[in-house]
């Protein structure tokens, strides 16, 4: 396998999972990628072992704040987006509010969690376009966080800094009405638009 002895590492045989000498570049991934294409057996069980341990070591050189890994994991995911699954950042985005108002409670993390995906599915309906989809995470997200400075605010109103918490509250709202108006204009778009001639009068419906 050519591709292996062009990645540079120093390897022992199958099963060293052992890091890599040197950061592995993007037409070295290129080249591994397309020999596992091409390789059948036990040869491509290999490479497969290979380009797991070379993938993990660049996550490890970019989570580092390594660049230079940047340029064969773009090919990799490229070649294989499925690999590393959906990044949902709608879920980040989730887990990052729901851990600020929960302040550590677990339990309380979790009824908030499906409180936000209750909301979001009972906007998106029965079978929602992606961008409705999107839509609907927004708002539920949104609405979430309104409701959390809501009840920051209430706790807070005794609190010299009870005017930081008062100008969080108003950008929340006003973050939640712009989402919640642009999934109503998404939907109403999404209708067709009608047309009924009655007598030679037009009527509009939708």
């Amino acid at each position: 396998m050519n591709a292996i002895g062009a990645t540079g590492g120093e390897r022992g045989g199958k099963g060293d999972d052992r890091a890599v000498a040197r950061v592995t570049t993007g037409p070295e991934m290129s080249v591994l990628l397309d020999e596992l294409e091409r390789a059948t057996g036990g040869e491509k069980a290999e490479i497969q072992e290979l380009i797991a341990a070379l993938v993990k070591d660049l996550l490890g050189h970019a989570t580092a704040g390594g660049r230079s890994a940047l340029p064969a994991l773009r090919v990799f995911v490229e070649r294989r987006p499925n690999y590393l699954g959906r990044m949902d950042i709608a879920g980040y985005a989730t887990r990052a509010l729901v851990a600020q108002a929960a302040a550590g409670d677990v339990f309380l993390a979790e009824l908030f969690t499906r409180e936000i995906e209750r909301v979001r599915d009972d906007l998106a309906g029965a079978s929602p376009t992606p961008l409705e989809r999107l839509m609907a995470e927004r708002v539920a997200l949104t609405w979430f966080d309104a409701t959390d400075a809501d009840t920051r605010l209430a706790a807070n109103a005794a609190n010299p800094n009870a005017e930081y918490y008062g100008r969080y509250r108003e950008r929340a709202n006003r973050r939640f009405s712009q989402a919640a108006r642009a999934l109503a204009t998404i939907r109403k778009l999404a209708r067709p638009d009608i047309r009924i001639n009655v007598a030679e009068n037009q009527v509009n419906v939708g």
